[in-house]
């Protein structure tokens, strides 16, 4: 299995940005000997905040993803919402958001009788806590996002990202992260399970 991610954020009186990029990829041997790819996806996701030195503040953003488990040859959206802050500082605070997606979904072939081509319109609820302790040298980012179907809050994504960071020095960091994503619809475009 490898995987990697790059980040960058950045922030001033007027904005706060944020992209990001994930790629992993893993092969794994089958019940007859024979290795073949068991995980493959990329996501690329962007945010753009308004008036990030308020409590409340709207944002617009975007996302563009593909996984060959879930059977997703690419979906996208993109929407606007609000999010309220608390918080000490950068690296101390808690995130929530609500927001409305339009989203587009291209399935992989071999789908198990669903749509290859499915448009909706999603919620989207995001809370993000982040905390430091000694000095900054430990740090949680954990980030949990809700996106129901906007009529069918049974047709849902769910995705979870927890990651603790040591620093080792000012550049050099040492990080753990865990990430689930749920989607309910993954079975019926013919993966093996919603989960990933």
């Amino acid at each position: 299995q490898f995987s990697t991610r790059a980040l960058v954020e950045r922030a001033d009186s007027l904005f706060e940005s944020s992209s990001e990029f994930r790629f992993a990829y893993g092969e794994a041997t089958n019940s007859e000997g024979v290795r073949e790819v068991n995980r493959r996806n990329w996501s690329a996701a962007a945010s753009l905040d308004f008036r990030p030195t308020e409590r409340w503040r709207p944002f617009v953003s975007g996302r563009m993803e593909s996984a060959f488990e879930r059977r997703i040859a690419l979906r996208y959206n993109a929407g606007a919402g609000v999010r309220v802050t608390w918080d000490r500082d950068r690296r101390n605070r808690v995130d929530l958001s609500a927001s409305l997606l339009a989203e587009r979904t291209y399935a992989r072939e071999g789908g198990q009788g669903t749509d290859d081509d499915v448009g909706l319109a999603r919620w989207s609820s995001d809370l993000r806590i982040r905390r430091s302790w000694f000095d900054d040298r430990l740090s949680l980012d954990s980030r949990t996002g809700y996106q129901p179907v906007f009529d069918s809050f049974g047709n849902y994504t769910l995705s979870t990202r927890n990651a603790f960071s040591y620093n080792l020095s000012e550049i050099v960091a040492l990080r753990v992260t865990l990430i689930t994503d749920y989607d309910s619809g993954a079975k019926e475009r013919g993966a093996a399970t919603n989960q990933d």
